[in-house]
């Protein structure tokens, strides 16, 4: 079958015009991401594709480099080609920009604060990375402590908080192929366990997430709501996007790299609970002594932590400490981004040179749609990245999935 006729010409706009408005809102598209997208679209619009793409889950090598090649307005291009002042993640320049998309989402609709959501994810490692501190005598130079004998496996815990302080039961994702009802035996009320092999969100499980998070703050289309999370690429699919369409969702993400300090869950929860978890981990081993801390232990002690981390003081200051809520643009001035540079929260690291976060961006080399109905020029288009946005452009998923699209997924 030849890969020109899997689309027809309107399917393959819209393909395109998806791909460059996801590049222009941080999600930047790799051409792996290209493949699944076009999967997932073949699936959805009723497409004659060849059989190998079920056995992959994703288009084919051949497709691609068609693709590619029959769209010239195309091209790819990798963050590190930009200056080094773009380049760095937490910037005056990356944060006006969010607080410029976040001021274009407020003022087409009003969200109220029990309308604000922010999702965000964390790693509950059966064995800390840190130890507790214990008491020694003076001068000692070792200090022993027990530890499991097991080599220690991370359970991610997804969770959301509203910006009038309520906040949805947990979602727990298991390092297991297959999920076992012993997993979420001491779970508290509400919460919901699955299972992917590797133990950290991708673009399957999200979906599941977004039932989970749509089923319990009741969001509609009738009732706007707006969640705010990062820009991994694992929130980028159309079964995800259906689902905020669907239920009236606006999804804004945060600039690269900037989480640490503009995200309320970041911010104000995840640092100290983190931090009891570690404590609540070692008296746990003290009264199992002999008794391996498995995977079905993680959900009690996240629910012992979240009842004393998780409060309305906790989740109001996060969102008011990131300027979200209240709303408030000025909230970081020149002196967090001066600290924020000596650091060196700013320079790339290791983590840099991971798939997830070394993203390949294709970017237009005509003009880029955003929100305003604007059009960037070609000599900005080509200096743009992932971690630098236009102001006027939206970060609203709900915005990404262009007219065409948006028709040719219903």
């Amino acid at each position: 079958m030849g890969t020109k006729t899997i689309f027809n010409i309107e399917q393959e706009k819209a393909l395109i015009s998806y791909i460059l408005q996801a590049g222009d809102i941080n999600y930047g598209i790799s051409l792996m991401e290209l493949r699944k997208l076009a999967y997932e679209f073949a699936r959805k619009v009723g497409a004659s594709y060849p059989d190998p793409w079920n056995d992959n889950q994703q288009a084919s090598k051949d497709w691609q480099l068609a693709f590619m090649k029959r769209h010239k307005n195309l091209s790819l291009r990798t963050p590190e080609q930009v200056s080094q002042s773009r380049a760095k993640r937490f910037s005056k320049e990356n944060v006006d920009a969010f607080f410029a998309n976040l001021s274009s989402v407020l003022g087409k609709t009003p969200f109220e604060p029990h309308r604000i959501w922010n999702m965000d994810e964390t790693g509950c490692p059966t064995v800390p990375t840190r130890s507790v501190k214990t008491i020694a005598r003076k001068g000692q130079k070792q200090v022993g402590s027990s530890t499991s004998a097991e080599k220690g496996t991370n359970v991610s815990l997804a969770l959301a908080v509203s910006a009038s302080v309520q906040s949805i039961p947990p979602f727990f994702l298991f390092p297991r192929v297959n999920m076992k009802e012993i997993f979420m035996t001491h779970a508290s009320h509400g919460a919901v366990g699955v299972a992917n092999g590797s133990g950290y969100m991708n673009s399957d499980v999200f979906p599941q997430f977004m039932r989970h998070f749509i089923k319990h703050t009741g969001a509609n289309a009738d009732s706007p709501t707006m969640l705010l999370l990062d820009n991994h690429g694992s929130h980028l699919s159309i079964e995800a996007i259906d689902l905020a369409l669907d239920h009236g969702i606006t999804l804004l993400s945060f600039p690269p790299k900037c989480t640490h300090i503009m995200q309320p869950l970041d911010v104000a929860v995840f640092t100290p609970f983190k931090g009891m978890m570690t404590v609540k981990h070692d008296a746990w081993k003290k009264s199992n002594i002999g008794v391996t801390f498995d995977l079905h232990h993680v959900p009690p002690l996240v629910d012992q932590c979240l009842d004393v981390m998780l409060t309305p003081k906790t989740i109001k200051s996060g969102f008011r400490t990131t300027g979200i809520y209240l709303f408030n643009p000025q909230i970081f001035t020149e002196v967090d981004f001066v600290a924020s540079e000596l650091s060196g929260e700013n320079l790339f690291g290791d983590e840099e040179k991971d798939a997830d976060n070394q993203r390949r961006v294709l970017a237009s080399g005509d003009a880029i749609v955003t929100a305003a109905n604007e059009e960037v020029s070609t000599s900005e288009a080509s200096t743009s990245s992932p971690a630098s946005t236009s102001g006027a452009a939206s970060s609203s998923l709900s915005l990404v999935s262009a007219p065409q699209l948006r028709d040719a997924l219903k």
